[in-house]
């Protein structure tokens, strides 16, 4: 079990970085189920060549066994979200292009795209600096509540889920939200879509087999060669 997990939370790297939503930086970890033990990529492995011996396995203090390879700088933000969310069993933290660039303009995050009204209320947390300490990863695991997805301002982003390819997807959603929504407002006002309407459809498209739907989708694409990361 922790094998196979450590090889998808690997793959889930590939992906990030593949799709552009990580490069040199960026972390994804996974909770190992029944246990308050997480594995995540060891900070100084190549987000495009990480295997399973690459991943790092600690607790929630941040404290993995002696001798193993150093985990992220910015751990805390992981392992924060865990203590507080036993619903979580994978979180990423990304630097995402558009909404990022949202997060600068001091513009909300919102529904504007039929796949965006899955995100939810996306709140920011106003540090924009590297989250290195369990206080700082404190704050930033309050900021982001019960909700599925937070942004660093001018830094980039969490997102959080019950498993890996629900994160991986959910980042997918948001990332592809934003930048419609940044198109968008060069030639007005977004027309967002309301919450009656979110209401409506995101049952629709947030739902296990459209969650498994894409996260194949990706890896099929990955696996034969023809997933790059888009130009900025």
């Amino acid at each position: 079990m922790e094998e196979e997990l450590k090889t998808k939370t690997a793959l889930c790297c590939h992906l990030m970085e593949a799709v552009g939503l990580i490069n040199y930086d960026g972390h994804v970890s996974a909770r190992i189920p029944g246990t308050d033990r997480i594995v995540i990529n060891a900070r100084a492995r190549g987000r495009a060549t990480l295997e399973a011996k690459d991943m790092v396995v600690i607790d929630l203090e941040g404290k993995g066994e002696a001798g193993a390879m150093e985990p992220p700088g910015e751990t805390p933000i992981h392992t924060s979200i865990y203590r507080q969310r036993e619903d979580v069993d994978c979180v990423a933290h990304l630097h995402p292009h558009y909404s990022t660039l949202l997060s600068i303009a001091g513009h909300a995050v919102e529904p504007v795209f039929f796949l965006g009204t899955s995100l939810g209320p996306v709140p920011v947390f106003a540090e924009p600096g590297h989250v290195y300490t369990r206080a700082q990863g404190q704050a930033l695991a309050e900021t982001l509540g019960q909700h599925r997805a937070v942004l660093i301002r001018g830094h980039g982003s969490v997102v959080v889920g019950g498993s890996i390819e629900e994160v991986f997807v959910l980042a997918i959603y948001m990332e592809e939200n934003c930048k419609k929504q940044y198109y968008a407002s060069l030639l007005g006002p977004p027309r967002v879509i309301t919450s009656q309407e979110v209401e409506r459809v995101a049952p629709q498209v947030w739902k296990p087999s459209s969650v498994a739907k894409v996260w194949n989708y990706y890896v099929e694409k990955y696996r034969a060669g023809l997933l790059t990361a888009p130009p900025l």
